[in-house]
């Protein structure tokens, strides 16, 4: 079995489903829709206003309306990878794939980083070309004004999903069903805003609950402001940020695959 073997047949798994169709659908009509449908006029190097498939809009309208619909295509982007992804450890366990998998030389930490890796890695490849186009585009017709990159904004996102597999792979290890790891994660990021809320809440219990992940709603309103600010020159500090998701990430990464070298296969 080849080194790379079960992080090629994840590619494979994600590209076999309909729903990550639905992403880079998403993803190639928003492309597209930059290209010919938004028209950016500057004076002396000041964006004036934007016009949107022919009807011109003042600066400050256009490009709130632009961010409202940026956020929200990475919203529905996220959601489908969310969903396209989350089951994946799950119907590993249940898959014929891994009884061949284990007539190999090969250790169980080796099989469930793989499967880690694939899972992120095709996100972050999709993520990076994504964020690459929009970036392009940007360049052509701003001419190079623009200062913040588009990529910031989705690897941002990629941060989100980085944890989000983990938590999956807990799930999928723990339950072998796709559904618990999907419903738990679909929720979490539909309330992914409100996190932080609990802490206010005056109920022990639930005061702590925040601490049990990084800071969600922090990344999603970084990532609002990489969005708002793509064509001034603004500072955004991601390190920390960065940082602490690595490590929560890592932590429940490691959690997950004690409990898988301790599954029975």
């Amino acid at each position: 079995m080849g080194k790379i073997a079960i992080i090629k047949q994840t590619f494979r798994e994600l590209l076999s489903q309909p729903i990550i169709f639905g992403v880079i659908g998403i993803q190639v009509v928003s492309v597209l829709v930059l290209i010919f449908g938004v028209h950016l006029i500057y004076d002396q190097g000041t964006l004036i206003s934007v016009k949107i498939f022919g009807s011109e809009l003042e600066e400050g309208v256009a490009l709130n309306l632009l961010n409202s619909i940026s956020s929200l295509i990475l919203f529905f982007i996220m959601l489908l990878l969310v969903i396209g992804s989350s089951p994946i450890f799950a119907e590993f366990l249940r898959d014929p794939f891994i009884e061949i998998i284990f007539t190999k030389p090969i250790s169980k930490t080796n099989v469930f980083l793989q499967k880690f890796l694939g899972v992120n890695l095709f996100a972050l490849f999709d993520f990076l070309i994504f964020g690459s186009l929009i970036t392009f585009v940007l360049i052509f017709k701003t001419g190079g004004a623009f200062i913040i990159n588009p990529i910031v904004a989705l690897l941002c996102q990629f941060l989100m999903f980085l944890f989000m597999s983990s938590v999956a792979a807990i799930l999928g290890v723990i339950f072998e069903n796709g559904t618990v790891a999907i419903g738990f994660n679909v929720v979490l990021l539909f309330l992914s805003g409100y996190l932080d809320s609990l802490k206010r809440s005056g109920i022990l219990i639930l005061s702590q609950i925040p601490y049990l992940f990084p800071p969600l709603q922090k990344v999603m309103e970084t990532m609002g402001d990489v969005i708002k600010y793509s064509l001034s020159n603004v500072d955004i500090p991601l390190i920390p940020l960065v940082a602490t998701f690595i490590i929560y990430s890592s932590i429940y990464f490691i959690v997950g695959l004690i409990l898988f070298r301790r599954k029975e296969i």
